[in-house]
């Protein structure tokens, strides 16, 4: 369909009239045959079959790699054009064109190597901004600005598309389009900043839409509200990483143990706790999952497996246990505090029978608030130190090396032959002598015997020789080994071959569980290597090696794990030259696939992406950090600084505050004595970190360098030179420097107002919100209420009303009105605060800050055991908070009042008189020196949150 009816509204009318336009200048820019070739798609479906026509006629490799790529972004694509349908119900415009319009770029440029893969990384960044589509929940059917703006996008993307495909129409000589490519360049970008600008213009009106409709729905919020009964679950629910090991033979004795101290009797269930403790290798993971099994097979409703190893992959795994229970109000990306809640609740409440498994409990502290809050229930915890099981006052199972007859019966099951000769046999006793026993070393050895098809005597006399030669060389041991193992692991190692290496290098310097193989998809970096085999691999061929080989393992989804045993090793094998190498080449290929922080803007769109190879970013990190490669040149490691500005903004962004510090802090090291732009940026971002957190010093050293350097690097006017003044004025309002604050936000609004008023509005509410906050910290009400009336209009006009920096101006509202004593109308701005917050997100600090200042307005006004409910609602939420705030600042305020409230009921009250003690011990420990300095009351708390918050 060419053309579309004409509307009588205005919105139809001019959708109408776009679209004629887009088509002229469609047939004025393709000659015939590309036109109709334009037409013909109506599908992505039809565009993947004809993406697959031309891998098949082509057949390169570089064809089929950016073909998965071309797949996998065409979803961005696909959901944009799900929106823009509902948007444009009451105008048919043909939107299938914009399937036509990629399609005729893909075909065009496919036979052209460098300028398709150019192409391809088009596709993936103009879907990446199209994507940002789908993240608001607009409802757009029957809003007619909405509808026009996603209307003007769809247009300049088909316009783009064929503009590039004239181009090598009208440059058919490759050397001629190389040299003149740069025109097509500079078009890309002014289209991507045209869709960003419509896209921000969108999602003003979006989060106007959704926030106001969520008002409308929000229940007054109390504790009840984020419990969801035992009933309303998806049981059965067993969770596991991997399927069941065919190969797993022996441990009776270990596996009846474990039954004998976990398993429940239905007529008295109890809280049971046995913790796995053995050297890395051993078997404890394969034990504990032939357990899981067995009890998921037996009956039990509820098994999940939780990765213990850091305090992400634990939150990740509750995250996936509420969505795979299907809790109400679970969601999938950056809600990890509400999703721990929600199952700790389950816990609670729950009459089912449940298992847990905490696998690799390497540090305790990260396993706080995760221990399940229940009477019964049964938990196996995994480790290689004793220690845990001692402060956890666990009953301990030490779980070791195999017998000799053990560890051959696992070598023949392994080697999968029916039968076994005499001499085989007792070579397979040897091996397992010689291999200690150890599980993970005994199936290494046995798949290369497997492989290489050999038999068993040959392999263990090589293996002797070979270790006899290495163990007289080799200076470094295993402290958890009384045998030498290097052989294997060495022997294992040398056989890879170049596809496999490639992919257990990057694997080797990445998290050990669920690394996705699409980071192995997108072109191979260029790094130093002295392998340059390694340059050109199959990935498909090197996992099929590797799994052979046990050498990683493959789960449902495709993700891929490896042994940390097997990781450590391989990074001693390939030697510190190696190494360093290797951890490049990790670091390009996670910078290929984890989104990049553009102008400034929320990575929310792509927080599902980051949440697949975030624990692999912070594992790279930690390592990086172990070898002190921040001693080496920070040329060296511009990658590797940039990948953690990207991540530690996303940790910055899913209030992560303490995880994103301390891996900010890393790439700030990295950086060493260059004062960058990205340093800068990474030195606002622990500077926000530390502000969110209540350390409003440490906020400051780092707010400063990166205003230092702004001012050093960027123009006058710069608009990042007044986000870093604002930012830096608020961490002066937190320290009580209310004049210094207010100078700051004064100059950040000065170079405000030189931008157009389109652009200044979106931001200058936020300094004049500030500056009432530092005003009424000065006790300047009247001051403090001007400014707050000079935000508003800008929140309306910008966001409009019951949105979240609407409710936010109202708040601030409410605490003008509490200084001046007046408590009905305070009661009435906190009350519509909380309503608005809680619609927004429960745990996030503006809702808790307002069930606080409400439950002082009840106080004040007499309403006690109201204030009471309020204040255990508010502790509970600030309590789940506390491990990525990093402290319990906040939780140490509402204690406080909520003591003062219950001695108002009974000056006698034990509770409040243990709240009270424990709430000075958290402000003595946080504030030092300036504790006995302060004196106990309401603002000398204020001072452990955030000036906003106060």
């Amino acid at each position: 369909m060419d053309d579309a009816p004409r509307s009588s509204s205005p919105t139809g009318e001019y959708v109408a009239l776009r679209w004629e336009t887009a088509l002229a200048e469609c047939k004025r820019y393709l000659n015939e045959t590309d036109y109709r070739r334009l037409l013909e798609f109506n599908t992505c479906e039809s565009l993947l079959e004809n993406l697959q026509l031309l891998q098949n006629n082509y057949g390169t490799q570089t064809l089929l790699l950016n073909g998965k790529r071309i797949a996998t972004s065409l979803d961005h694509y696909r959901n944009f054009s799900l929106a823009l349908a509902v948007a444009s119900q009451r105008n048919t415009i043909n939107a299938a064109l914009l399937w036509g319009a990629v399609n005729l770029a893909v075909e065009v440029y496919a036979a052209h190597g460098t300028l398709f893969s150019h192409i391809v990384d088009m596709i993936a960044d103009m879907g990446y901004d199209l994507e940002m589509v789908n993240s608001y929940d607009w409802v757009a059917a029957g809003e007619p600005q909405m509808e026009r703006v996603l209307v003007d996008i769809v247009v300049d993307v088909i316009l783009f598309w064929v503009q590039t495909t004239r181009f090598l129409r009208r440059h058919p000589i490759v050397n001629l389009a190389n040299t003149a490519w740069p025109a097509v360049c500079t078009d890309f970008d002014a289209t991507l900043s045209r869709i960003r600008k419509r896209l921000a213009q969108l999602k003003d009106k979006a989060e106007a839409l959704s926030i106001q409709k969520s008002a409308m729905d929000a229940k007054h919020a109390s504790a009840a509200t984020t419990s969801t009964a035992a009933s309303d679950v998806s049981l059965p629910c067993t969770i596991v990483p991997f399927p069941r090991n065919t190969a797993f033979c022996g441990r009776e004795s270990e596996l009846q143990s474990i039954s004998d101290a976990l398993d429940q009797d239905p007529e008295n269930p109890q809280y049971k706790i046995l913790t796995l403790v053995g050297m890395g290798g051993v078997g404890k993971s394969q034990i504990a999952l032939s357990y899981a099994f067995d009890r998921a097979d037996s009956g039990v409703k509820a098994v999940f497996w939780i990765n213990s190893e850091t305090a992400l992959t634990v939150a990740e795994s509750y995250t996936e246990v509420a969505l795979r229970l299907q809790l109400e109000g679970a969601a999938a990306d950056g809600q990890h505090l509400k999703n721990r809640y929600l199952v700790s609740k389950w816990f609670q409440q729950t009459k089912v029978e449940w298992l847990v498994i905490f696998d690799n409990v390497e540090d305790l502290g990260v396993m706080d608030g995760y221990w399940p809050p229940s009477s019964r229930g049964s938990i196996l915890i995994t480790t290689r130190h004793e220690n845990i099981a001692f402060e956890i006052n666990s009953d301990t199972l030490r779980i070791c090396p195999f017998s000799t007859e053990q560890g051959s019966t696992l070598i023949l099951k392994t080697l999968h032959r029916g039968s076994y000769s005499g001499d085989e046999e007792q070579a397979s006793e040897t091996l397992s002598t010689v291999l200690g026993g150890l599980a993970l070393a005994i199936t290494v050895a046995a798949m290369q015997i497997r492989l290489k098809r050999m038999p068993i005597q040959s392999f263990v006399q090589s293996y002797i020789e070979r270790g006899q030669s290495l163990q007289s060389s080799s200076k470094i041991k295993n402290i958890f080994y009384k045998h030498s193992l290097e052989t294997v692991w060495k022997t294992a190692f040398d056989n890879m071959d170049s596809n496999a290496a490639f992919i257990f290098d990057t694997a080797c310097f990445c998290a050990p569980d669920n690394l996705p193989m699409a980071i192995f998809e997108n072109p191979v970096p260029e790094v130093e290597h002295e392998d340059d085999s390694r340059h050109r691999y199959n990935p498909v061929d090197g996992l099929e090696s590797l799994l052979l080989a046990s050498l990683v393992s493959q789960d449902e989804s495709g993700d891929i794990s490896i042994h940390r045993v097997l990781q450590e090793e391989y990074r001693k094998w390939l030697g510190p030259e190696r190494q360093l190498a290797s951890l490049k080449k990790a670091t390009k290929l996670l910078l290929g696939v984890f989104p990049h922080q553009k102008d400034g803007r929320s990575m929310h769109p792509v927080w599902s992406i980051c949440r697949k190879y975030i624990s692999h970013v912070v594992m790279l990190a930690d390592i990086f950090k172990r070898n002190s490669y921040k001693s080496l040149p920070a040329e060296q490691f511009h990658d590797f600084i940039e990948l953690c500005s990207y991540a530690a903004w996303y940790l910055f962004e899913i209030s992560s505050y303490k995880q994103c510090t301390t891996f900010a802090i890393t790439a700030i090291e990295a950086c060493g004595s260059d004062e960058t732009l990205i340093l800068a940026h990474l030195s606002q971002t622990v500077g926000y970190a530390e502000r969110e957190r209540g350390h409003p010093k440490e906020a400051g050293i780092y707010l400063e360098q990166a205003k230092r350097i702004r001012e050093r690097l960027l123009p006058p006017n710069h608009p990042e030179i007044a986000n870093i003044y604002s930012s830096l004025a608020g961490v002066y309002v937190s320290s009580g420097k209310y004049d210094e604050g207010l100078g700051l936000f004064n100059e950040a609004v000065k170079i405000d107002l030189t931008t157009p008023y389109a652009e200044h509005k979106f931001i200058i509410f936020r300094r004049y919100l500030n500056m009432a906050t530092a005003e009424r910290l000065k006790g300047n009400l009247d001051a403090a209420l001007e400014y707050v009336d000079l935000a508003t209009p800008y929140i309306l006009d910008s966001f409009g009303a019951e949105t979240h920096f609407d409710i936010t101006q109202i708040y601030y509202r409410g605490n003008i009105a509490y200084d001046r004593n007046d408590l009905p109308q305070a009661q009435s701005y906190y009350e519509h605060a909380c309503r608005g917050h809680v619609s927004e997100q429960e745990f996030h600090p503006a809702h808790i800050c307002a069930n606080y200042k409400l439950a002082c307005t009840e106080i004040k006004l007499g309403k006690i055991l109201r204030a009471i409910e309020r204040l255990r609602y508010a502790q509970t939420l600030c309590e789940v908070c506390e491990a990525s705030k990093g402290d319990k600042g906040d939780t140490a305020r509402i204690k406080r009042k909520l003591a003062e409230a219950l001695i108002l009921l009974d000056e006698k009250d034990s509770e409040a008189a243990v709240l009270k003690e424990e709430a000075e011990n958290v402000r003595r420990e946080l504030q030092g020196a300036e504790f006995e300095n302060l004196p106990d009351n309401d603002n000398s708390y204020s001072l452990l949150v955030a000036h906003y918050f106060r």
